[in-house]
């Protein structure tokens, strides 16, 4: 026990507060008492913990003493909370405050007066379950055996009774089947993480929220959501929802620990993210909720806008709508809502040709059909654009669709580079040599980069990009590449690539270099390298 800390007084409001409680609950014999307790629970097992760190700091038994002459009345009053100590967290918590104040060779009166005190408070603790397994014995079932099928027969009663329907309450004294729902909750908070208890905390977060008389306690939900998070709860996409649908901050807060887990992951481990976003069971949530994905999607939006450069964050979304597509897709037709339920704010001949995925569609037809979905982009913004009604945010809908179906970005950002020119011009290749679906495609990539034409100069971008992938083209798909380009077309197209001021530009270029040296090596591959190092 031994610690060089100094330990800081407790105030004494809040000793006040929790030996009072401890007093009440451990007196008092109506059910109230104990539904006070397990409202309670939460912020008990707080202070427990805290006391748990000053005794752990204190030097010797008797220090401990002195500095919380609260101590021995608090925890042998919690003892006989039923509560308390049917809590898993809340009876190892006065286990370990117990333990820290056992003394294992006493030297003074006090410590030895502390260890039978102790001694007593730990046997009344276990005296329930040590007589259970006398009685057990004595009929031949294990004690073990008795509690976990004693467990499992009270939550399929009281499954059952959840379950039940609610009827129409026609006067003021007639009693609701919901009405025992609210006090249900709050006494199976100490049940929340036994697995025998599933069933009936799956029957009270599926419970209908038509009857006012059915609202389940806060104090519940928040045990059931941090248990969840934490992993020390499983849940099945269903009650997960209706979980989210109690509480819409405990939506918020699951999408923002899923947003923090995906930002601080190292570029190695982003590989495994559609399966960590898979596990967090929000895709499936809002497949099946349009409600949950409309908020999921606001705060991806919300946050994009904050970090609209953010490529892990473009990943993470990216992924998301991936894993979310392909629940809805697993959904029965009759029940699914449709897609535009979904994307309120898009217009409709967007939907379907960006959010299909790639691996949907045969690969000789991508050109075709990322030359179709530039066209439209380009007629929604110029459309968009020409309107005077926020433009801009019109616009950023369009972007975030194009953000949520990002696989086609990359697709199209592999079809520029491994299409052949159908021309041999020189460096000087202007514009008006570009195919029809290469201008196309460089559009596209231009306007993911460049989405507006206030924030981004959009218009001003997609020239500059036009006459910079002009001289990278003629430089390096020319039909026959020499093995060593001559320095000044080299030094030309260099600092063409140097006159890209803006990130977005560079990063955009970035990437096409990369495709040219991945998608076109024997052609590309020594070019790249020599501009890189120029540049």
């Amino acid at each position: 026990m031994a610690s060089c800390d100094k330990m800081e007084p407790f105030p004494k409001p809040l000793v006040q507060f929790w030996m009072g409680k401890a007093c009440e609950w451990s007196e008092a014999t109506v059910p109230s008492a104990q539904l006070d307790a397990c409202r309670h629970l939460e912020r008990l097992r707080g202070f427990l913990q805290e006391v748990l760190g000053a005794l752990q700091l204190a030097a010797s038994v008797a220090d401990a003493l002195q500095a919380l002459p609260f101590i021995g009345q608090l925890l042998g009053r919690l003892c006989c909370v039923p509560c308390v100590t049917a809590d898993e967290a809340g009876s190892t918590l006065l286990l370990q405050c117990l333990r820290s104040l056992f003394s294992p060779a006493p030297q003074t009166t006090i410590e030895r007066k502390a260890n039978d005190w102790i001694r007593k408070t730990m046997c009344h603790l276990l005296t329930a379950d040590e007589e259970r397994c006398c009685v057990m014995k004595h009929v031949g079932l294990p004690s073990e055996e008795y509690n976990a099928d004693s467990l499992t027969k009270t939550v399929t009663l009281l499954t059952e009774a959840v379950n039940r329907g609610c009827r129409s309450v026609r006067t003021p004294s007639e009693r609701c089947l919901c009405d025992g729902i609210h006090s249900l909750s709050l006494t199976c908070i100490p049940l929340v993480t036994r697995p025998e208890a599933a069933p009936l905390i799956g029957a009270l977060l599926r419970r209908p929220m038509s009857c006012d008389r059915a609202q389940l306690s806060e104090e519940f939900v928040e045990t059931v959501f941090t248990s969840f998070l934490s992993k020390k709860l499983h849940l099945d996409v269903h009650c997960a929802g209706a979980l989210w649908r109690h509480s819409l901050s405990s939506l918020e807060r699951a999408l923002f620990h899923l947003l923090r887990s995906a930002l601080s992951l190292s570029r190695a481990d982003l590989r495994g993210l559609d399966q960590q976003v898979n596990d967090s069971l929000l895709p499936q949530a809002c497949a099946q909720h349009c409600s949950i994905f409309l908020v999921v999607n606001e705060i991806f939006r919300s946050t994009l806008l904050e970090l609209e450069e953010s490529a892990v964050l473009r990943m993470l979304i990216q992924s998301f709508t991936r894993c979310f597509l392909t629940a809805l897709a697993a959904q029965d037709p009759e029940e699914r809502c449709s897609l535009k339920s979904f994307f309120p704010l898009v217009p409709p001949n967007l939907l379907a040709p960006l959010l299909t995925l790639p691996s949907e569609v045969p690969q000789e037809a991508w050109l075709q059909h990322l030359t179709h979905v530039s066209t439209q982009l380009q007629l929604a913004t110029t459309e968009l654009e020409d309107r005077d009604d926020r433009p801009s945010g019109s616009v950023f809908e369009v972007w975030f669709l194009l953000v949520q179906g990002g696989g086609w970005v990359d697709v199209a950002a592999q079809l520029l580079v491994s299409t052949q020119p159908h021309t041999s011009s020189s460096s000087s290749s202007s514009s008006s040599s570009f195919s029809s679906s290469s201008a196309a495609l460089l559009w596209l990539l231009t306007f993911f980069y460049h989405p507006t034409n206030r924030g981004h100069q959009r218009t001003q971008q997609w020239e500059h990009m036009q006459r910079v992938w002009g001289d990278l083209r003629g430089l390096c798909l020319r039909p026959v590449t020499p093995p060593h380009p001559p320095p000044v077309e080299l030094d030309a197209v260099a600092e063409s690539l140097r006159s890209s001021s803006s990130s977005s530009s560079k990063f955009l270029l970035l990437r096409l270099l990369l495709n040219l040296t991945i998608f076109c090596p024997s052609q590309c591959g020594t070019t790249v390298l020599q501009l890189i190092r120029k540049d």
